[in-house]
């Protein structure tokens, strides 16, 4: 088809060019240009620049806080054992040696006997009464072999080869790897052999570890004993990750207790989130209903009373972002993840307040959870696909049910995608600030998928359908409230999901990481 050149002129032999708005030029699906350029916006927020943000995470997953330092050491000088010496009974790391790779101190917490499959290695290791070094005395010195029998306390392992070259960064990681896999070496090597049982293959293969609720200490603003080190069920999923290629992560939300001051607390999202990026892969976060802040209790609309959105996006080391609901595609495979806020109440006044608290009516925190207007009407363009024969999987925090304001809206809006039909939104909510005011024409869009969604929140396993939509919820990360008031977790009861998609056979496989529950499928 020919496009024409055209110039507008007077009589007076004036030229004159038009000029349009961005919202009222549409494509051939009805879409206006000025929609098309905020859907690319979202992308480049949502997508690209946390991919970017994923890629280092990976790269820096050993060097996090708490991580696994790789760091060669040696001092000839002072150690007994090239790397470490005891100085007045503590435990001290000396300089860089290539020929040298160290563990930090490692917490053991049972009885264990550890294989060492690296002919041409020999090593030394240090026990101490603390993480700290303190207390240290050497245990095992220049041992060979391959299996050691360690007890349960603080060891320290650093390795070389008996010719005394330089290790490569592969070796490096696979040393120190090999000790930390025993914690779960059966449960991970149950896991793969699940996986590979489909020989066919997934098209998606992601885990869901949810409400980790980590909470190591004793100022609680409360009643009752919670204090735990919850963070510590996160190594199941990243020695998982080591093991089998999955192609990300999700962390379902309730990081923590917000049951505590904001100086307690933000240091333990920042834990959480800096523990769940050594995973090896993408790691995507939700926002839970205790991931805001101490306001939980005191019912505070002060200033700082509660983090926003943007605030909880920085402790979590994501994509700048003033919200916590995004999406994530999958051309190749042609997936589309959208990750929502279930508690999406955090309207600012203009004197710096919250207009909410955290919990609007007594101690009930069901009141809280709601999906806003304006992230229906996001919500309402992200389930707009990009062409045919794309399938959509939601998550939250939260699940759709009946008890989360809008939940029927929400309903409506993916039913009418998938009906290709259009809908009506208005006062879809008592409250004023929470209801939906938008409308939606689908008709024109492609065919699509609408898999299910995969939440947290309730402590429990279940699927359930809710207008149409398979629910599933995922239990909390301890498996059960026993853990609650320990120091140590106990790593047989540390639960999650590995979600695998297989969409050929249109059917979503969920198999259970560890020893509580059992494996679940739904079709679709």
């Amino acid at each position: 088809m020919a496009v024409n050149k055209i110039e507008i002129q007077d009589e007076n032999g004036d030229l004159y060019y038009p000029h349009t708005d961005s919202s009222v030029v549409f494509n051939k699906r009805g879409s206006s240009v000025n929609n098309e350029l905020s859907d690319i916006n979202s992308k480049l927020t949502h997508t690209q620049t946390e991919d970017l943000l994923v890629k280092q995470r990976i790269l820096n997953s050993y060097l996090n806080k708490g991580g696994l330092k790789l760091t060669n050491v040696n001092d000839p000088s002072k150690n007994s054992y090239d790397g470490y010496w005891i100085d007045n009974g503590v435990l001290k790391v000396g300089a860089s040696d290539k020929t040298r790779v160290k563990t930090p101190i490692i917490k053991i917490t049972k009885a264990m006997d550890v294989t060492f499959d690296f002919p041409g290695y020999e090593w030394c290791s240090a026990k101490c009464s603390d993480a700290s070094g303190n207390g240290a005395s050497w245990d095992k010195l220049y041992a060979g072999g391959p299996t050691h029998h360690f007890e349960p306390g603080y060891q320290a392992l650093l390795f070389k080869h008996n010719t005394d070259r330089e290790l490569s960064e592969a070796e490096k990681s696979r040393l120190v790897l090999s000790f930390y896999d025993e914690i779960y070496s059966s449960a991970t090597t149950a896991m793969v052999n699940k996986l590979n049982a489909n020989t066919n293959g997934y098209d998606l293969i992601f885990p869901f570890i949810t409400d980790i609720h980590h909470f190591p200490t004793d100022d609680l603003k409360w009643s009752g004993n919670v204090k735990n080190n919850n963070i510590d069920h996160l190594q199941g999923l990243i020695e998982l990750s080591n093991k089998f290629p999955i192609d990300f992560s999700v962390i379902g939300g309730d990081l923590s207790y917000d049951w505590t001051t904001m100086s307690i607390f933000k240091p333990l999202i920042q834990d959480v989130s800096n523990r769940a990026q050594r995973a090896n892969s993408p790691v995507y976060f939700l926002a839970g209903n205790h991931d805001f802040g101490d306001a939980y209790n005191y019912k505070k609309t002060g200033k700082d009373a509660v983090l926003s959105p943007a605030q909880l996006n920085i402790l979590l080391g994501r994509a700048v972002s003033n919200t916590m609901y995004y999406y994530k595609d999958f051309p190749q495979q042609k997936v589309r993840l959208i990750f929502l806020n279930t508690d999406d109440n955090y309207i600012l006044l203009s004197d710096g307040t919250t207009k909410y608290p955290r919990v609007p009516n007594g101690n009930d925190d069901e009141t809280i959870h709601v999906v806003g207007n304006e992230q229906g009407k996001w919500l309402s363009e992200a389930l707009r696909t990009p062409d045919e024969g794309w399938a959509i999987i939601f998550m939250s925090h939260v699940p759709l049910r009946a008890q989360t304001q809008n939940s029927q809206a929400i309903a409506d809006l993916i039913n009418a995608r998938k009906n290709k039909t259009s809908k009506t939104f208005t006062k879809t909510n008592s409250n004023t600030d929470f209801s939906w005011e938008f409308k939606v024409d689908y008709s024109k869009e492609y065919d699509v998928d609408i898999v299910g969604w995969i939440s947290g929140h309730t402590h429990s396993d279940a699927i359930n359908n809710f207008n149409n939509i398979k629910v599933i919820t995922v239990t909390q990360a301890m498996g059960d409230n026993t853990g609650l008031g320990r120091e140590n977790i106990d790593p047989t009861k540390t639960t999650f999901d590995v979600f695998c998609l297989d969409r050929a056979k249109r059917k979503l496989d969920i198999k259970r990481f560890g020893n509580i529950g059992s494996d679940r499928s739904i079709t679709y």
